[in-house]
């Protein structure tokens, strides 16, 4: 006998199912205009299936196990629990991706975020979540719909699937990526700082392309390797108290060790190699307001140069962009920008040449190392036809600067050569923004009254960066 009745599983179901919905709607009505409309469709139809695969389900039993209470009672009960641990993955993990709040600052630059997107790919949807922790990341959900419609199919009989395949085929129509970029609340109104969502996007870039899988390096470093389980095989193990000193060599064989070792270097040499494509990716996207977004952004952190299983030390990928940003042609004339990166690659450098690589990063960083001139140059064939660099800068960025230091926002500019008003690019208008905030902020600071907070007349830049980057969008989807 079941210690809850099917009754009280069909009512709470009902009630879960409601509730989902209705929270759903509200989140919709917060949410900017069709931001998210593939991911809540992709929500409705969960929950239609859920209800279809109940009622089906509830139906089929009742008919064939109706001369057996007890039975029906164990069945009833078991689908419905499968339909609850379906509405649970949507309450706990789906509609808290919605919680966006209204329309933000953010938001001014999402049509711009979109239009990135689409170079590359049609099959995503994007939306922006902004967080209380400090960090930046990127969620990439595959086909999700199906995948929960699938969990439903496989406790079905032929009858409930038939119900069923309407709601699959609607799902199979939502884009295949349901992507999320999570930014920091605190970095909302700081269109300087939401920059590095442009790593974030180029991580969904390399995720759609599968360019990671092309990139990491088939073999190890073969002298750290060795090193790393020489040292493993020789370290101790805990052993109750007075007991023996054991080492891993004592207990397990040589290969074993060097199996654990190999997934663990592995594993570490994928994530930093992902980062290294998502750094590079952006730098040729955005050019040097990628390394000033990411360089406040260690600093905001507190981040020291040590190593870590997801991510490579800040120096490293600091002087990586920098380097990058060098092969690009930057750092080789007295311009503002030039003079402002030069110093910053001195100063990484000098940092980096201090950096301490143990254990399993010692291996990635030499596998990483010895690989780097073949890395970089696939990584360069992605980004040939969008890069931004020194002569595209010049031709754009002086002319968006002057009108910011002028507090001007810089919407549009004239085009000598075809004699018509364009509208300025965002990468012009976000290189603009760093390069005024880097090297010339009394400039701008002149433009307004004295005796202001200063962080109150930077709010007036980043507002002038949001306006620009929403009013050129708009001119050019409408012109």
């Amino acid at each position: 006998m079941q210690s809850i009745d099917q009754k009280t599983y069909l009512s709470v179901v009902d009630q879960k199912l409601y509730a989902i919905r209705k929270l759903t709607k509200d989140l919709q009505r917060a949410l900017p205009s069709q931001v998210s409309a593939q991911f809540i469709r992709a929500l409705v139809l969960i929950t239609s299936a859920v209800e279809t695969f109940l009622l089906f389900r509830v139906n089929y039993l009742r008919a064939t196990l109706g001369a057996d209470p007890a039975e029906l009672e164990v069945q009833i009960a078991f689908n419905a629990r499968v339909a609850l641990r379906i509405l649970g993955t949507i309450h706990q993990q789906y509609l808290p991706l919605l919680h966006a709040g209204s329309r933000h600052n953010e938001y001014l630059v999402y049509p711009s975020i979109d239009r990135a997107v689409k170079l590359f790919t049609s099959e995503v949807e994007l939306t922006l979540i902004p967080d209380f922790e400090y960090n930046y990341a990127f969620v990439g959900i595959e086909t999700f719909a199906l995948r929960e419609i699938d969990k439903l199919e496989k406790h079905s009989d032929q009858a409930t699937q038939a119900a069923l395949a309407g709601v699959k085929k609607d799902a199979a129509a939502i884009k295949r990526w349901i992507t999320f970029l999570h930014f920091p609340m605190a970095d909302r109104d700081s269109a300087l700082s939401l920059c590095i969502l442009a790593h974030e996007l180029a991580h969904l870039v390399d995720k759609h392309m599968g360019l990671y899988q092309e990139l990491i390096p088939k073999e190890l470093d073969k002298d750290s390797f060795e090193r790393l389980v020489a040292a493993r095989r020789s370290s101790p193990v805990q052993t109750g108290p007075g007991g023996p000193q054991l080492t891993l060599e004592t207990l397990f064989t040589k290969a074993w060790v060097e199996n654990q070792c190999y997934l663990a270097c592995t594993q570490m040499l994928e994530n930093w190699v992902r980062e290294i494509i998502a750094d590079i990716l952006a730098v040729h996207a955005i050019g040097p307001a990628c390394y000033f977004a990411f360089n406040d952004f260690f600093a905001y952190m507190g981040s020291e140069n040590r190593s870590s299983r997801t991510h490579p030390p800040a120096a490293f990928r600091l002087l990586g962009m920098l380097d990058e940003l060098k092969d690009m042609g930057y750092m080789i004339s007295s311009e503002m920008v030039d003079i402002a990166l030069t110093a910053g690659l001195q100063r990484v450098t000098s940092d980096a040449t201090h950096l301490k690589y143990a254990e399993e990063a010692e291996v990635v960083q030499k596998t990483i190392q010895t690989n780097q001139t073949d890395l970089l140059a696939k990584i360069r064939k992605v980004t040939s036809k969008y890069s931004f660099g020194a002569s595209r800068y010049q031709d754009s960025v002086p002319t968006v600067l002057n009108r910011l230091k002028a507090g001007i926002a810089p919407i549009e500019f004239y085009d000598e050569k075809s004699d018509v008003m364009r509208p300025a690019s965002v990468r012009a208008i976000l290189n603009a923004g760093w390069e005024l905030y880097k090297t010339d902020l009394t400039s701008f600071y002149a433009n307004f009254k004295a005796g202001g907070e200063e962080l109150e007349r930077l709010d007036n830049l980043n507002q002038l960066l949001f306006k620009a980057v929403e009013a050129s969008e708009v001119k050019r989807q409408w012109r």
